[in-house]
This record gives structure tokens, sequence and C-alpha cells, in this order.
């Protein structure tokens, strides 16, 4: 099972909306990583498997930052310098280190996410943080009118429904299915983002796993009706990874000698990954950023098209997957139980 999918198992039965990017929770674990040593270092190799490879694509940004509060190895700055275009910044002495960590954010998700850490968050054992920013912006290949959207009801349970801003199109899309979903896929202008959307076929059916095994989508033409969205997300990500399995990395005996030799203090271990996202879907195109910060503290996925178009009604719970065709990588994961936000 991959990191993107585990993470997907676990937010599957948590009621309420979700939005993680595996891709930027991975980028940031993994510059962790390249300092850890033994024990430490097998764990996370186990949990996060391969490193993320980064994208250069014309509409997604993917920014990379290390701050610090103490001496770090050469060959460990090295390796996040070039491996993972990530930059180096010292922040001692700075009475507000959130401030410059937060314009920095601010800056690489073109004001979504203004901040990822609360004033005087940082302590004097935080002494290294390590960013990541990944933002999304683009339009659809295939734009909705906005004339057709119109208010509908929305299930958010078998029973119970909210009126949301239901997006209404008639095109060519890829369409699949499987024994419990359908599936659609929309391409963006640039072509190599899309957005999968995976729709139970019962208002009462779950999404059980992206992972979804269908045969590959079929250009044909498609009813869509999607809601408009927007939604934030902020999640502590400690208890969730040492569920995972990362829990050495964490402790007291965390090794991560290959990052920095703090003689005062003996070393240092994950304090917290923090992590916030962004999305805005409407009838032009989708938006979304992500920051994934790691503080490291003192140790202590051509048939011609059929005569009827396929109906993809998306008026109860579903899950959307924003994802860089050319390397199958999942950027964002969306579960929505509520289009309004509310859930």
């Amino acid at each position: 099972m991959s990191f993107a999918e585990e993470l997907y198992e676990i937010y599957r039965d948590r009621p309420g909306n979700a939005l993680i990017s595996p891709y930027s929770i991975a980028m940031a674990l993994h510059m962790a990583r390249e300092g850890a040593k033994g024990a430490t270092l097998e764990q996370m190799d186990e949990v996060l498997g391969l490193r993320p490879e980064f994208i250069d694509s014309e509409k997604l940004a993917v920014a990379n930052a290390i701050w610090l509060r103490c001496q770090i190895k050469e060959d460990w700055k090295d390796i996040i310098t070039h491996e993972y275009h990530a930059e180096t910044r010292d922040i001692r002495g700075l009475s507000s280190p959130e401030r410059v960590i937060n314009a920095w954010a601010n800056e690489n998700t073109k004001g979504k996410i203004p901040t990822i850490l609360n004033e005087g968050q940082l302590t004097d054992d935080d002494r290294i943080v390590i960013t990541n920013a990944i933002y999304f912006k683009d339009l659809w290949l295939r734009q909705f009118k906005e004339r057709n959207t119109k208010r509908e009801p929305f299930f958010v349970s078998p029973v119970k429904t909210v009126d949301v801003d239901l997006m209404h199109i008639r095109e060519d899309f890829l369409y699949g299915e499987t024994e419990d979903l359908q599936v659609l896929e929309m391409f963006y202008e640039n072509r190599d983002i899309s957005m999968v959307v995976l729709l139970p076929k019962t208002k009462a059916g779950k999404v059980k796993s992206i992972d979804y095994k269908c045969k590959r989508p079929r250009r044909r033409e498609v009813l869509v009706y999607l809601p408009k969205l927007l939604m934030r997300k902020t999640y502590s990500l400690k208890k969730m990874l040492i569920g995972m399995g990362i829990k050495i990395a964490f402790s007291d005996i965390a090794d991560f000698s290959g990052m920095t030799t703090d003689t005062e203090t003996g070393g240092v271990k994950i304090g917290d990954v923090i992590h916030k996202t962004f999305v805005d879907v409407n009838e032009e195109g989708t938006e979304a950023a992500a920051v994934t910060g790691v503080t490291m503290a003192v140790l202590s996925s051509m048939m011609p098209p059929p005569v009827i178009p396929a109906t993809f009604r998306v008026d109860h719970p579903y899950v959307f997957l924003l994802k860089h065709v050319p390397t199958n990588t999942i950027l964002f994961i969306g579960k929505v139980d509520n289009p309004l936000g509310v859930a």
C-alpha cells in the first residue's frame, strides 16, 4: 500500500471533510529522513516508501526550505539543496522566526496559506524547521459555464440534504466504472494535471480505496454535475504518523545524526508535523495549496463515444484526487461529505 493510500484509509472513516496533500507531507518528511540513521531511518523508509519525484510543471509550484537554529552537516545540506531544491535560512537570533517562515508560506502559496506557525509556537528546543509548499492553479480544459450552475440538493446522508451550487457541463471526458464507483477524469489546460472524481453508485456508499480497480477510463460524452467547493484544513500529524509506524523519529532515542551534531543537546527528534491545505473548485478551474512543516526538536494513476451520454451527478459524498499525470503522483486527496464545508 502506498503512503497516499494509507493516508486516505486513515481519514476515510472519520466523519467530515478532509483535504490532504500526500506529496507535500512525503516531501517534507523525506528531507528529514535524509538525516536519519539506524532504526529511525528503517521506520521512516517502511512507512514513507520511495522519495517523491520533484515535479516540474508550468501550473504547479513546489518549494522547500530549511530553517536553522543550529549547525547542520554539509552532507545533509548538499542533499536537500541539490536533490530537493531546498533553500536554507538561518533564523538564529530572530525575535519572531514564525513571521519569517509564515511570510515564506504566504508567498509560495500565493496568499492562500498565510500562516503555518502561530506566533510564539517555536520554543528554544525547536532547532530545525523543515517546510514544503505546493501551489496549483489552472483552468479546466473544458470549462463549466457559470449560467449552468444551479442550487441543487446534496445528500450529506441518505435522508438529509443541503443546497449547494452544482456546476453542469455536457462534454467528452474520460469515464469508467467499478463495481461500486463511477470514475471521472477531467483535465486542466496544461494537461499534465487532472482531477479524478470517485463517486459511489449509491448515496450511502463509501470510497473504500483510492486505488480504484477499473479499466482505463474511456473517452465518452458525459453529463457532469459537480459541486463548487472551497475548503481549508489544518492538521497536526504527529499522532497519525506515530500510528502509521514512524515512532522512533518522535522519541528521545531518535537518531538524526546525519543532519546535525548538536553538541549542546546531543541531537534532535521530530517535534511535530503541521499540515495546512486549501482548495477552490469553480467553473473556471481549480486552485489548491498545501504547506507542511516539520519541526525538529531537542531529544527528551479510444473508443468511439456512445450515443447516450453517461450521467455523473455528484449529489452525495465523494472523493477527488488531483494528480500529476506523467508521474501518476497524487498531489491532493479530498474527501467531501458536505461541499458547504461545515462537515
